[in-house]
């Protein structure tokens, strides 16, 4: 029966395999990637690495929010782009109704002149909306952004007292 050390998650890439000979496996057999970092993280101070591994991990959530920040802005600018493009195909479409229009293609129906007035009206309540949305979404996200690098700096704070 072989044992694996607990660590050591179960895994084909993990597992020595031995002859049938029951010979020395090879190095390269036995070379575990993930022991590497552990190694070294044990012959540091065990509360410098526990720091160091928070301000990886404080590290790593100052990314995603700043990424989730950038998604959330792209969006608004689509959105705003396909509104934008809408209310423009409408209003050409208001233009050639009468009253504006002179040439013979323009339509003289009021209601269809009502209907596309209000049409715009409602995407321009849209547009406000989406940006009251996306404004309260990115200062959401601005308010973690700044408790999160509060505390980043305060483990920084924390390491390079622990340094000296």
């Amino acid at each position: 029966m072989k044992s694996t050390p607990f660590y050591v998650p179960f895994s084909p890439k993990y597992v020595c395999s031995a002859s049938a000979n029951e010979s020395k496996p090879s190095s390269s057999e036995t070379s575990l990637p993930a022991l590497s970092g552990i190694e070294r993280n044990a012959q540091q101070d065990p509360l410098n690495a526990f720091v160091s591994g928070k301000l990886r991990i404080i590290e790593h959530a100052i990314q995603q929010i700043t990424d989730e920040i950038a998604k959330r802005e792209l969006l608004q600018e689509i959105t705003f782009d396909a509104i934008d493009n809408e209310m423009c195909r409408l209003r050409t479409a208001l233009f050639a109704t009468a009253p504006y229009g002179d040439s013979p293609f323009t339509l003289g129906d009021p209601r269809r002149r009502a209907a596309l007035e209000r049409e715009i009206a409602s995407l321009e309540a849209e547009k406000r909306s989406e940006e009251t949305a996306a404004w309260k979404d990115i200062a959401g996200l601005k308010k973690e952004l700044r408790e999160v690098l509060r505390e980043y700096l305060e483990e920084r704070r924390k390491q390079q007292v622990m340094q000296k």
